[in-house]
């Protein structure tokens, strides 16, 4: 549940159409998309291979925007931050429960036009051009 307000959040800026990106909206929407996907996969839930493909790539833009801008450290950390909690299989169940609305909403904005223009913005800040 702590992902679902930031969800909403990041989310409901994406319908807002293109603005200027910068590193931190980078972050904050990879974070989400990132935790979602993991979501998905932890409670086995299956996501196409086109939207695994441009989460990986919004990934990889913030990524290497943690690396130049804060080092291997901050990269290790944004990592991190995207694991799923730990827990037994009784309190997975709960947590994949909850957790279904927001994967089903980081799916279908990961399926629209609005993400790929805002990956394509991250990969080509990502790359400094």
């Amino acid at each position: 549940m702590r992902n679902s307000l930031a969800a909403l959040l990041v989310l409901s800026a994406c319908a807002e159409g293109a603005v200027a990106l910068g590193p931190a909206e980078i972050t904050e929407r990879a974070t989400t998309v990132g935790r979602q996907v993991r979501a998905a996969q932890t409670c086995n839930i299956d996501l196409p291979t086109d939207t695994l493909d441009r989460a990986a790539r919004l990934e990889a833009a913030a990524i290497a925007l943690k690396q130049r801008d804060g080092g291997s450290a901050s990269r290790d950390t944004f990592l991190a931050s995207l694991l799923p909690p730990q827990q037994r299989a009784r309190d997975r169940a709960t947590w994949c429960r909850a957790q279904g609305p927001d994967i089903e909403r980081v799916r279908q904005w990961l399926i629209g036009a609005d993400a790929d223009a805002f990956i394509r913005n991250a990969e080509t800040l990502a790359l400094g051009r």
